[in-house]
């Protein structure tokens, strides 16, 4: 309930909704939807992506990429660091979610 009111207070609905109307009509009126799709389709950027995909695999990038992914995939496994970043950032929107309860007065203790 205290959300609701917060929410028409600071009017966060209203302007989601209005900014994503907004784009949608904007992104309709540009029609990139139809450029994107005729310009992936067009044979020179697909003659392009081909040419790049077999200069990376003949000059040896690929497989450094591929190499170096690898490891840094190793370096996370060893060292955990993905699940501290999820746990760091989960105990900070705990924090800001028991911030935003204080401040518009919700208590679970209630």
């Amino acid at each position: 309930e205290s959300a609701r009111g917060l929410d028409s207070q600071l009017g966060v609905t209203r302007t989601v909704s209005s900014t994503a109307s907004s784009i949608g009509r904007l992104w309709g009126d540009l029609q990139i939807t139809e450029r994107a799709s005729s310009l992936v389709n067009n044979d020179v950027v697909k003659g392009a992506s081909e040419t790049m995909r077999g200069t990376l695999e003949t000059t040896g990038v690929k497989g450094v990429w591929e190499s170096q992914s690898q490891k840094l995939k190793n370096l996370d496994q060893e060292h955990h660091l993905s699940t501290t970043a999820v746990g760091t950032l989960s105990s900070g929107m705990n924090w800001l979610t028991g911030q935003i309860k204080s401040h518009t007065g919700h208590n679970e203790d209630k």
